[in-house]
């Protein structure tokens, strides 16, 4: 960030480093995403939105997980679904 007195971590595809991670733990410092990091993530989300929409099952996308996995995460059988809002959530519920 321009004009900041914080360092900043730009994250890229393939991760952080344990400096990184001490730079925003212990420094303050700014983080921001790249370019590339950004499309992956407009890519991924693309991608799931295609297979929550799908009638096919998905593991942990239109089911649940694990023990739940036979269940469906929303909607009726053999009709697509709407990718969820808070798709992490349905991820810790069912493990809960």
């Amino acid at each position: 960030m321009a004009g900041s007195s914080f360092p900043t971590v730009v994250l890229q595809p393939g991760g952080v480093t344990p400096e990184d991670v001490l730079a925003v733990a212990r420094q303050e410092a700014m983080v921001e995403l790249s370019a590339t990091t950004r499309q992956g993530l407009v890519d991924s989300r693309r991608r799931i939105e295609e297979l929550a929409s799908s009638a096919a099952p998905v593991y942990g996308i239109s089911t649940g997980f694990g023990a739940l996995a036979p269940s469906r995460a929303g909607g009726q059988c053999g009709q697509p679904l709407r990718p969820p809002r808070r798709f992490a959530d349905r991820g810790v519920r069912s493990h809960g």
